[in-house]
């Protein structure tokens, strides 16, 4: 896979950094989430070549957590609109086109965004639907080191991380 043409990694967080599962209370409220503290140096590693935006439908704590790793890039997924048009979005701010877009999802919901993108890599247990349409399969699972993955795939491809 040649990655010579990635500048924007778009990934979400839940599923990826996180392994998906929130404590909740009675009320549906989200207590905490368990974070990848790994995926966070991969990331900073990462971030002098490339910009990272993370997309997640829960903003209070995930923006939080963003904050405090040094993580400046992050999009709330609202709930009127699509992840595409997020993208689509996240396109025009940053001027790139799909082939500069590296996408990294882990639920049904990621499927168009897949289609979006030119390089698409999605976690070991993602669904088979997923699997089906990415371009990479990492053999981790969401919340185990996802980003660390990546940083190893765009290492080995990329001549300006070998130095």
């Amino acid at each position: 896979m040649d990655f010579k043409n990635t500048q924007i990694v778009i990934s979400e967080i839940d599923g990826v950094i996180t392994n998906g599962l929130d404590a909740v209370d009675t009320m549906s409220n989200v207590l905490f989430k368990n974070y990848c503290n790994k995926d966070f140096e991969a990331i900073n590693l990462l971030k002098p070549f490339f910009t990272f935006v993370f997309l997640s439908s829960d903003s209070a704590i995930s923006y939080g957590v963003m904050r405090s790793k040094n993580i400046p890039s992050y999009f709330t997924k609202y709930r009127t609109d699509s992840k595409v048009a997020l993208i689509n979005k996240i396109i025009n701010r940053y001027n790139v086109t799909p082939e500069n877009i590296l996408y990294i999802g882990s639920k049904l919901s990621d499927l168009p965004c897949m289609d979006v993108s030119e390089i698409s890599i999605v976690p070991r247990d993602a669904p088979i639907e997923l699997k089906h349409r990415t371009s990479i399969i990492a053999d981790v699972s969401g919340g185990a080191g996802v980003i660390c993955y990546v940083y190893n795939l765009l290492k080995t491809n990329k001549s300006q991380l070998n130095s």
